[in-house]
């Protein structure tokens, strides 16, 4: 198989499966979402308790967040409903790409070194037909003959 198939083979699980961290940290943002949700959802009197509940889940679910994904950069979830989801659609992203990134840098590699060949390949020695100028290995020299000096 090759690189390409794999990373084709490996897009199409990805859209149906995921990954183990990709789940973690769907379900994990996913509490913080619906604490912000209810929140945004509530009436004047429960407003404000939730936005203070909602900030205090977003900080819980952040840290739950950094242990299941401890290399993604950008672990504070927002206790905001808008912000929540534009942050489960960046995380999502990073953990693909970092999944993919092997798989991606392999092609990019192989691609790479594919097109230097060829390059290498339209590049041919040209046959010396003793036209032209003529190179003398004398410094000296004026078309092939060595200038001498006169003594006197």
């Amino acid at each position: 198989m090759g690189a390409k198939a794999d990373v084709r083979n490996r897009e199409e699980w990805w859209r149906s499966h995921g990954t183990e961290e990709f789940e973690a940290a769907k379900q994990i943002i996913d509490v913080a979402r619906a604490a912000s949700r209810e929140a945004r959802d509530a009436n004047v009197f429960k407003r404000g308790r939730l936005l203070r509940n909602a900030e205090q889940v977003a900080g819980e679910q952040s840290e739950k967040l950094r242990g299941a994904v401890p290399w993604l950069e950008d672990t504070d979830i927002p206790s905001d409903w808008d912000q929540a989801n534009r942050f489960r659609m960046r995380a999502t992203k990073a953990i693909h790409d970092h999944d993919m990134q092997p798989r991606t840098g392999l092609v990019d590699e192989l691609e790479r070194r594919l097109e230097q060949a060829e390059r290498g390949r339209g590049r041919e020695a040209k046959p010396r037909t003793g036209e032209g100028p003529s190179h003398c290995a004398w410094p000296n020299s004026v078309n092939g003959r060595r200038r001498t000096r006169r003594r006197t």
